[in-house]
């Protein structure tokens, strides 16, 4: 039994890509010999476990039966929930069998730094660029709060990069980046963008 005064240090050390990491991976190697409903089930009841012993030993305050996350692992119940609905552990006829194997070698290899953004993609705005600025704009938290049907987004999560058009962009947004004069004209299987004679396309 680990004594209480080390719970808080294990919650404060611990790294949530990590775990996130290895639930994955491990969600993954169970799927070959295990039902997904078995699956979600065991990591729901993993990340349950993980929560009530933060709440049971490392906090003292909040009403009973109160939901209190570690500042560490604040996301990780999202993030579980995203691995039960990603592609390498999907079936057909959601996914053709080889999008399946692919995408679960891919999951399999994956480093710290890219099974996060696989599982809960990075969302970037595109409708306020400036010309003069250079480099990637600020990643924002991929939630539809986070979307205006005013706005123009880039989604990728290190497999398929995918821009959202609102239903409202501007116009003069569509022109310069895809040549159109409206979002209803733009191919939605376009796969490059055309290079244009403007400073937002280039």
């Amino acid at each position: 039994m680990i004594p209480v005064s080390q719970y808080l240090d294990v919650y404060r050390g611990c790294d949530q890509d990590t775990i996130v990491n290895v639930l994955l991976k491990k969600a993954i190697k169970d799927s070959f010999g295990t039902s997904m409903k078995t699956i979600t089930e065991g990591m729901i009841v993993q990340c349950v476990k993980i929560l009530t012993t933060y709440r049971k030993h490392c906090s003292q305050s909040g009403a009973p039966g109160q939901l209190i996350l570690p500042e560490s692992l604040k996301l990780l119940p999202i993030y579980v929930n995203c691995i039960t609905k990603c592609d390498a552990l999907q079936s057909p006829p959601l996914f053709s069998l080889d999008h399946k194997s692919a995408m679960t070698h891919y999951a399999r290899s994956l480093g710290l730094s890219l099974s996060v953004p696989f599982l809960y993609p990075l969302l970037y705005s595109l409708h306020d660029l400036r010309p003069e600025e250079t480099g990637m704009p600020p990643i924002m938290r991929c939630t539809n709060k986070k979307v205006s049907e005013n706005g123009a987004y880039l989604i990728e999560n290190g497999v398929v990069m995918v821009i959202w058009l609102g239903s409202r962009v501007p116009n003069e947004f569509v022109s310069k980046v895809f040549g159109v004069g409206s979002q209803a004209q733009v191919d939605p299987e376009m796969c490059n963008l055309p290079v244009l004679d403007n400073s937002l396309s280039t």
